[in-house]
């Protein structure tokens, strides 16, 4: 029961070590065991001096702990550089004092061997011979006993340990491409298992009121009171305007480049917004929305985009606070000579910290994928998107983050092209 505990608990913390790291353990254990042999004179050689014994013991102590500090720091390239000096240190010390063949080999391979491991590049093994050089050059009782196949056997071997790692990184970064390539596929699959859910749902309501709709068609006038033909017409209206939203979200979604300068005329931004607020305060959601933007900011825009972009912020922000207390949105917008910026701010629990490192990966050079950022359960990651490629498309940039005392806010950022010419 013991053993098979232990192998289980191994086997879920086990994870592939990188060469650097099993060859500094590996050598560890081999200092230490040379030092524990030659204190109990155990060494077949013969009893090395104390001062080695204790070097061995420091050493392998010191591989030990820089073994450890790559586990638990996989990116760390400290423990490296400190792994291949004091090899590269010890080896050349050793070809210095030794005679004996196979110390001379190892002093030769080992500097070398971890070099490679541990950068992964070529440039050791291209400075390699002059190292080797340089070491016969100042020893030249060595240089005696030294031949041409020992150096010539290591600069082989170390050529093909370096291809072998090429090709794994190559295979590595091909395993990479096929993973991303997974990832767009299931997050397509997901935004058209959405789309599929809404088109469904609207065909089923215009699917409900087409007899109603014909019957209130074909009736004679003195059976009309008998249907609801205002709650039938209402729930088209409400029906076509959902697919009418969604296809409009879609085309801007998958629209690349900018707009064209056709597209781009002056927006009051004022009524825009307070179009956008009544289209949210339809939904009767309990929250107070505040607004605050000089009643004669204009910016160059597309109204149908830029709407459809604040529409969706708002909507964000109101689902965002629902859990909340006392819901209340804010808007603000600035204009300076370059650029004018319109801000929401809103009073819920903000964007979680993974959800943020995620957006701090991508950056600001490439687009949000469509389906890979959302903060509500079921979301199907639409509304970061649709307001990042609002803002591209006109030039712009988006961005989003936390307030200092709670809440989250997202920003876009419209370049101001008459004003810039100015």
């Amino acid at each position: 029961m013991f053993s098979h505990v232990l192998r289980r608990r191994i086997a879920d913390s086990w994870r592939p070590q990188e060469p650097i790291v099993l060859l500094t353990l590996i050598f560890a254990v081999i200092l230490v065991g040379v030092g524990t042999l030659g204190l109990f004179n155990l060494d077949p050689s013969g009893t090395p001096p104390t001062i080695i014994i204790v070097v061995d013991f420091i050493v392998g102590a010191l591989l030990f702990w820089l073994g450890r500090w790559m586990i638990r720091n996989p990116f760390a390239k400290a423990p490296r550089v400190i792994v291949v000096t004091l090899i590269a240190i010890g080896s050349f010390v050793g070809l210095s004092v030794s005679t004996v063949p196979t110390a001379r080999s190892a002093g030769l391979i080992l500097p070398i061997l971890f070099a490679v491991v541990a950068t992964g590049r070529i440039l050791p093994i291209l400075f390699y011979p002059v190292i080797v050089g340089l070491i016969l050059l100042l020893n030249l009782p060595m240089k005696e006993q030294f031949s041409g196949f020992e150096f010539g056997f290591a600069l082989l071997l170390f050529l093909v340990m370096w291809s072998i790692r090429e090709h794994a990184a190559w295979q590595g970064a091909q395993r990479a491409e096929a993973a991303a390539k997974l990832q767009q596929e299931q997050v397509l699959t997901t935004f058209m298992r959405f789309i599929a859910h809404e088109l469904r749902g609207a065909a089923s309501v215009l699917s409900v009121l087409a007899p109603t709709l014909h019957a209130r068609l074909t009736a004679p006038p003195d059976q009309w009171a008998s249907i609801d033909g205002a709650a039938a017409y209402t729930a088209y209206a409400d029906t076509t305007k959902r697919i009418n939203d969604l296809l409009q979200r879609l085309l801007i979604i998958t629209r690349a480049g900018v707009l064209s300068s056709e597209q781009i005329r002056r927006v009051a931004l004022a009524p825009l917004l307070k179009e956008a607020i009544n289209e949210l305060m339809a939904l009767d959601l309990p929250i107070e929305i505040k607004l605050d933007v000089p009643p004669d900011l204009e910016v160059q825009a597309d109204p149908a985009y830029l709407w459809m972009a604040c529409t969706t912020a708002l909507r964000n922000a109101a689902e965002a606070m629902q859990v909340t207390g006392r819901p209340t949105v804010t808007i603000r917008a600035s204009q300076t000579e370059q650029q004018c910026t319109i801000r929401v701010e809103d009073s819920g629990p903000g964007f979680s910290p993974r959800l943020l490192a995620q957006l701090q990966a991508m950056g600001t050079t490439s687009a949000l994928p469509i389906g890979t950022f959302t903060t509500k359960i079921g979301g199907t990651g639409l509304g970061l998107p649709l307001m990042d490629r609002v803002a591209r498309l006109h030039n712009g940039t988006f961005s989003c983050g936390n307030l200092a005392g709670g809440g989250a806010w997202v920003q876009i950022m419209l370049p101001n092209p008459e004003r810039a010419q100015a």
